[in-house]
């Protein structure tokens, strides 16, 4: 997911920020990268990950890939758009019932 908000194949992620994110050890993070690695999903490098098949990153999540959520911009832009609709349809009400 991360790939998703860098728009680019390389993450700058080392294993032990990995592994805090996710609160397990940076030994486990660096045995699941090398299985990914060794399937030809990744390039591993000095702190980053390379994206070599999204594709199969994405069948091998099995399921558990989904759309990203919302950035906090596209967040405050929905909810200008949400409040914008719901003061129009306020004023209609009032024009419609006086």
């Amino acid at each position: 997911m991360a790939q998703d908000r860098l728009g680019g194949d390389e993450v700058p992620l080392t294993h032990e920020f990995l592994s805090l994110m996710l609160g397990i050890h940076r030994e486990g993070v660096t045995v699941a990268l090398n299985v990914l690695k060794r399937n030809g999903f990744i390039r591993l490098m000095r702190g980053c990950i390379q994206i070599a098949d999204r594709r199969g990153l994405i069948r091998a999540a099995n399921g558990s890939y989904g759309i990203p959520e919302p950035r906090p911009d596209e967040i405050a832009w929905t909810a200008r758009a949400h409040l914008g609709l719901v003061q129009r349809r306020q004023e209609s009400a009032n024009h419609a019932n006086p």
